[in-house]
């Protein structure tokens, strides 16, 4: 009987738990279509502008990992690399528009 209650226990945290998983999936999803523009986009940018290329490519990418990291543990430390990412592909392109 014991071993049973536990069982049900153990299923209803499951339940409780998919929701969480699904809005998770979800953000996680959106990663390719907004990649896949972001390459659509730095291509067309190589034509107008080609300095703005490196940007245009990563920075909607990194914007959203920002969002939800792609790391369950440790998204503090992700988030931390992918500010300073961002940060140096600012600076790089600043610096590359000034020559």
């Amino acid at each position: 009987m014991l071993y049973h209650q536990k069982q049900i226990d153990q299923l209803l945290e499951n339940i409780e738990e998919e929701p969480e998983r699904k809005s998770n999936e979800k953000i996680g999803i959106s990663f390719i279509p907004v990649f896949y523009i972001s390459l659509l986009l730095s291509v067309c940018m190589l034509f107008i502008e080609y300095k703005y290329f490196l940007l245009v490519l990563y920075a909607p990418t990194v914007i959203l990992t920002l969002i939800n990291p792609p790391l369950c543990e440790k998204k503090g430390v992700y988030r931390l690399f992918a500010c300073v990412y961002l940060i140096i592909l600012v600076v790089v392109t600043h610096f590359w528009l000034q020559v």
